[in-house]
């Protein structure tokens, strides 16, 4: 924007405000990118999104805090498992019945 005074140009500044991607669009790529390989989320809990699927190959959950596994993921097949986050040896131990594939980090 010029200046009427001096004709100098001046910086304008503004805002621009967008949505995030509606859940049925996430939710979409996550399906995609599970039926493709690799998932990787960092999440406080396990995100709903991943109940509608059956198979993945390859995913990583990084907790934020404690880890909780819903029952619904018991229909996931899962080929290799990745779990980050607090857990203790006596969860680890009933993590690794429900999901033989599964590894700690």
């Amino acid at each position: 924007e010029e200046d009427p005074v001096t004709y100098a140009m001046r910086a304008k500044v503004g805002w621009m405000v967008t949505t995030a991607p509606d859940l049925e669009e996430a939710s979409a790529n996550l399906h995609d990118n599970a039926e493709n390989g690799w998932v990787q989320l960092r999440v406080n809990e396990v995100p709903e999104a991943l109940r509608g699927i059956h198979k993945i190959e390859r995913l990583c959950l990084e907790f934020t805090g404690k880890v909780v596994l819903p029952s619904w993921m018991d229909d996931i097949e899962i080929s290799e498992f990745i779990i980050r986050g607090e857990v203790s040896a006596q969860e680890q131990q009933a993590i690794l019945k429900r999901f033989p594939n599964c590894s700690f980090e």
